[in-house]
């Protein structure tokens, strides 16, 4: 399980963004106040929802340990 990135910005987009940790970039999902703040080029540390199922495989990212938990 995944549990937080910490890395670089590398784009942002309508419902995610991509995030390189150690040379492999990471698509999370996040809320629009996330993206907003967001920065490419700039640092980011996200906590994550690593969401598995029989037909998906995805990586929600929040700005806190208390928002994750909401």
């Amino acid at each position: 399980m995944i549990a937080s990135l910490d890395g670089t910005v590398a784009s942002i987009g309508a419902d995610s963004l991509v995030l390189e940790v150690g040379g492999v970039g990471y698509r999370v999902f996040a809320a629009p106040a996330v993206l907003a703040a967001a920065e490419p080029g700039r640092r980011l540390k996200l906590h994550t929802h690593h969401l598995v199922r029989e037909d998906l495989q995805a990586l929600y990212g929040f700005r806190t340990v208390e928002e994750l938990g909401f």
